[in-house]
């Protein structure tokens, strides 16, 4: 993947003595026409993907037409699942549902203000240096995107060859918003999601993230079905901060258990306390998005559509930590 492009002597792609704090005689300065030249013939080499389109103040690709790579990633989740502990089943199987929900490992989205975000949810200013720590460990990964002119540096810092500056820009939302105009780039990014030579350690990437994040749920023993596993997982890679305790405040009140009656009504007690931490907050989660998470729910195996929670036409104006009188406020 890298062919034809220059190194400098510790063996480093030239273009890397440009950034600014590299400490070569370079360093700063803009890059030459050659190296120019280079970045953009490999740019211009990445197969194109018509599916991803213009949207809003960006581009989007979910992935979801794509049948060969979901074939490949249900292929690869589902031996893993089956080889899997019973706790690390459920984060695998929940990531295998979200490649048609929140987009495949392949995925581009960049008309938000994580300016961009790959695979299944990785927004720039969030998750995604992880993921992009773990893929870079991988020597393919790490070629190509030099090639390329980027680099992951760690902390969400990338350095980012502007070709039409003919500069390198360090940082992160500076580096980012050169990789969001750059086509050529997100073709990039879904071609090594894709490609047999780097897609192997781009899922094992975005796989570990969310079992480690948005899959690690804290009291997941109480949960009975992969449903409600799936939809509370999915709440917490919308907004963490909104779930950590949800299951240690819910499952008392739930009743015995577990079992899928004692899931349906935990369902109900985990969106109340979504909504309850939010108000804390500034962003209030859109509920329309919640009542499609529960339908997802549904087609899971846990139909719980008749709450009346859910059925509501916006998101509960109670407050569900405020005390019983007489009693002292706790969560």
């Amino acid at each position: 993947m890298s062919r034809n492009v220059s190194f400098a002597g510790d063996g480093r792609p030239a273009w890397q003595d440009h950034a600014r704090d590299s400490g070569a005689a370079e360093a700063g300065s803009a890059l030459t026409e050659a190296l120019l030249a280079e970045i953009a013939q490999r740019r211009a080499a990445v197969p194109v993907e018509p599916g991803l389109k213009p949207w809003g103040a960006g581009h989007v690709y979910t992935g979801s037409a794509d049948r060969a790579h979901i074939a490949y990633l249900h292929g690869v989740l589902d031996a893993r699942a089956a080889e899997a502990s019973p706790s690390d089943q459920r984060r695998i199987l929940a990531f295998r549902a979200f490649q048609a929900r929140e987009g495949s490992t392949a995925a581009i989205n960049t008309y938000d203000n994580q300016i961009v975000t790959w695979g299944t949810g990785w927004g720039g200013l969030g998750w995604l240096g992880k993921v992009m720590e773990r893929a870079t460990a991988s020597d393919a990964v790490r070629e190509a995107l030099g090639a390329a002119g980027v680099r992951y540096r760690g902390g969400n810092v990338y350095d980012v060859v502007d070709l039409d500056a003919g500069t390198v820009v360090t940082g992160r939302k500076e580096a980012l918003e050169i990789m969001r105009r750059s086509v050529p780039l997100l073709h990039l990014l879904i071609d090594l999601a894709r490609n047999p030579a780097t897609r192997d350690a781009v899922t094992e990437a975005q796989l570990r993230t969310f079992m480690e994040g948005s899959g690690n749920i804290s009291g997941a023993d109480a949960i009975a079905t992969q449903a409600l596993f799936n939809l509370i997982a999915h709440l917490k890679h919308w907004a963490p901060g909104y779930v950590t305790g949800c299951l240690e405040w819910a499952v008392p009140q739930a009743g015995d258990g577990p079992s899928a009656d004692r899931d349906r009504r935990l369902a109900a007690l985990v969106g109340r306390y979504f909504y309850g931490k939010a108000r804390r907050y500034k962003w209030i989660p859109s509920f329309q998005q919640l009542q499609l998470y529960w339908k997802h729910m549904k087609e899971d195996g846990l139909d719980c559509l008749d709450d009346p929670f859910i059925k509501a036409a916006g998101p509960p104006a109670d407050d569900p930590f405020a005390p019983a009188k007489g009693t002292p406020r706790a969560i």
